[in-house]
């Protein structure tokens, strides 16, 4: 009985060497790095109603909320870049920033502004009520712009995402021929001046990827954002429109920069479809609504 028993003893610590072994050599497999890339790239994209308690409950590359409306403190802010709970690593968080328009919802709006009342203030968006196109070339407004960076940036935000700067469209459509110009070299100025203070600061310009033929504006941004690529709510963007967008958007991911999409199907179809065409480009997708409130993104079942 002896003898059977150390056979038995052996053959089983043989077993388990040979399992052993086994695992090692396949833990050395080669990665699909890219597979991996695709999955991990995630965002969260919320302008409001947004509380504390349930960002931290989210578990993504990069949270882009509006500053004013989060109303987060620095501690906070903090908080929520740690790893815990099978968080990301190093959450960037970015704070949305409407650059051509002011709202005087806004701590830079004063009681007595009014449409050119300062210079810079024009006529107020029928869309949008309490937001004013401005004349984004005049100094006074870039000051304010680059102060509320600064001012954004030293409370822990990572970067700003910036909006309305297809705003320089009006002002061609009135006949400013420099519009696309100046829109170009405020983009500049502005990230100049946060990265001479913030090396790593992030800067991404959502809308009108085609700026991106500009080198200064291609130098002055870390990454841009786009609304509705392949969904106009459940109405399909046509592929001609869909292929000209995803030229601009190629040509900067693979430029090693920041690609966002934002689409907003509502079924579940085309939001299985939008994830599918978007993880398939690699770039950073959300489907979520039109208002912007949701606390978590939509998912596809």
């Amino acid at each position: 009985m002896g003898k059977i028993h150390t056979i038995y003893l052996i053959a089983t610590l043989v077993l388990i060497l040979t399992l052993l072994i086994g695992c090692s050599i396949n833990s050395n497999k080669p990665v699909d790095e890219t597979k991996i890339e695709k999955d991990i790239k995630s965002f969260h994209y919320q302008l409001q109603s947004t509380s504390f308690k349930d960002l931290k409950s989210l578990n993504v590359d990069f949270l882009i909320i509006d500053v004013d409306d989060s109303n987060l403190n620095s501690f906070q802010i903090s908080v929520l870049k740690q790893t815990e709970n099978g968080k990301k690593e190093n959450m960037k968080i970015l704070s949305y920033l409407s650059i051509g328009e002011a709202e005087d919802y806004r701590n830079y709006w004063k009681e007595t502004w009014k449409v050119r009342n300062p210079d810079f203030i024009d006529l107020e968006n029928p869309e949008w009520k309490g937001n004013y196109k401005v004349n984004y070339w005049d100094v006074v407004w870039q000051n304010i712009t680059i102060e509320r960076i600064k001012d954004i940036a030293d409370l822990g935000y990572d970067g700003v995402y910036l909006d309305v700067v297809d705003a320089f469209e009006y002002y061609q459509n009135k006949g400013r021929d420099t519009a696309k110009q100046d829109m170009v070299e405020f983009v500049g100025t502005l990230s100049k001046a946060i990265k001479e203070i913030y090396p790593n600061f992030i800067i991404v310009s959502q809308s009108n990827p085609e700026l991106y033929e500009e080198e200064n504006f291609k130098n002055a941004i870390d990454g841009i954002g786009r609304e509705s690529v392949w969904y106009q709510n459940d109405e399909k963007i046509s592929e001609d429109n869909v292929n000209y967008v995803l030229d601009y958007m190629k040509i900067t991911k693979n430029d090693g920069k920041l690609v966002f999409v934002i689409d907003y199907p509502t079924t579940n179809q085309n939001v299985c479809d939008f994830y599918s065409k978007c993880k398939e480009e690699e770039f950073y997708c959300l489907a979520t609504n039109v208002a912007l409130d949701r606390n978590i993104p939509i998912t596809c079942h």
